[in-house]
């Protein structure tokens, strides 16, 4: 494994900056909660959420059909979909610190699959352009998995 130094993290330009950065959360974001109601609404409440067993611990877990879900949010995770811009400021912290996040997201996920997972990662803007939508990528799966 191949660890990725990170430079020290820079100080926050502004007191606006460091109060979103302390604001940004790691579970049970709006993305996550939106995609709960909507499975919700749709009958699906036999899952798991954050579960510490799990490598990478899945935003949603359905250890009957062994489907892993992540939400990824979109600037952390460095959405392919809606591409979201790269901070100006630091560029070597923020290109570090990206990759790093990145190849962690694989590693889990490759993790996941060599202990019989399936994994599968909806992006923050997928949920907020249609919930429905993403809600119903994980029922297919579900149901692909239930025969």
């Amino acid at each position: 494994m191949v660890k990725i130094l990170l430079p020290p993290v820079p100080p926050a330009s502004s007191d606006a900056v460091r109060a979103s950065m302390r604001g940004n959360k790691s579970l049970k974001t709006r993305p996550e909660t939106i995609l709960e109601e909507e499975l919700r609404r749709a009958g699906i409440d036999k899952f798991l959420q954050n579960p510490k067993e799990l490598p990478g611990s899945p935003d949603f877990a359905f250890p009957y059909a062994k489907l892993a879900v992540f939400v990824h949010g979109c600037f952390w995770h460095r959405c392919p979909h809606c591409q979201p811009h790269f901070p100006d400021s630091n560029p070597k912290y923020w290109e570090a610190k990206f990759l790093r996040n990145t190849a962690r997201d694989r590693r889990m996920r490759t993790l996941l699959r060599t202990q019989g997972w399936k994994t599968m990662v909806i992006w923050e803007c997928q949920v907020k352009k249609n919930p429905q939508r993403a809600a119903s990528r994980i029922i297919k799966a579900l149901e692909k998995t239930n025969g």
